[in-house]
């Protein structure tokens, strides 16, 4: 979804007539076009965070093998050494990436908050609240309340000839 975001631009003091300005406009666009917005669920950032782990933790067992052959068998302690303390730090990668916090946040979407529909969602939700005890507490008293009879009583055995 393409959504455009205007870019703020700062009074610097020129006229509008200047030639900085009319370089300024040539050369820059007044607004950045978002491409996308897909981002990854957090359940597919969890898996790829997991997936990153196993990769980097398998990575180090190769190293460390190559490391001790070259070593033993080529005598490249150089290479053995550069290895091996390529190898030291991986664990701990591995797990400061697992333990991320996912994708971060785009600098360019807005923080919405809307504090009126909030405020607007809470005096419905006490008005409802108010109005459900209101009902409650009527329903109760008008059935436990005697009321009188005002109707007319229709007797159809009784014959008015009598």
């Amino acid at each position: 979804m393409n959504q455009r975001k205007h870019r703020q631009s700062g009074d610097t003091g020129a006229s509008e007539n200047s030639s900085s300005k009319r370089f300024k406009g040539i050369f820059h666009r007044p607004e950045v076009l978002l491409i996308t917005d897909k981002k990854r669920t957090p359940m597919q950032d969890l898996r790829h965070r997991k997936r990153l782990y196993n990769v980097i933790q398998a990575a180090r067992i190769p190293l460390l093998i190559v490391a001790g052959l070259s070593w033993m068998v080529w005598h490249l302690w150089f290479l053995a050494v550069i290895l091996f303390i390529i190898s030291v730090p991986l664990p701990w990668v591995a797990v400061v990436i697992a333990n991320g916090q996912g994708e971060p946040r785009d600098k360019r979407e807005k923080n919405v908050y809307k504090p009126a529909l909030v405020r607007e969602q809470n005096e419905q939700a006490r008005l409802e609240a108010r109005r459900a005890a209101e009902l409650k507490q009527n329903n109760t008293a008008a059935l436990d309340a005697p009321r009188p009879f005002e109707g007319l009583i229709i007797d159809a055995d009784t014959n008015e000839d009598s």
